[in-house]
């Protein structure tokens, strides 16, 4: 209904995807991001370290629309430099190889 009355809702799940640590394959949710996607208008950050969470909460924030955030639970590498700049509907290359 949120998405129905464009209604600016922020939502942050936890615990989904396949690394959700010790509590098991019983608690793998893998299709919060499919949900949440189909919603008119919504916006689905998925952040790969603490930098680029950091910045989807603010990107979250000063969005207009329902917002969901998937975090991951496991600690990860910082991949990002703390000035990195990211906006909603951009992704971002790592790496390149000559073969991709």
């Amino acid at each position: 209904m949120a998405g129905v009355g464009k209604i600016p809702l922020k939502i942050c799940g936890s615990h989904a995807g396949s690394s959700i640590g010790r509590d098991g394959p019983s608690q793998m949710g893998l299709e919060d991001i499919s949900l949440f996607s189909v919603i008119p208008d919504s916006v689905v950050l998925y952040p790969s370290d603490a930098v680029s969470m950091e910045n989807a909460v603010t990107l979250a924030a000063n969005t207009d629309s329902l917002v969901y955030i998937r975090s991951t639970r496991e600690a990860l590498e910082v991949l990002y430099d703390s000035d990195e700049i990211f906006e909603v509907g951009k992704a971002k290359v790592l790496i390149e190889n000559e073969d991709d």
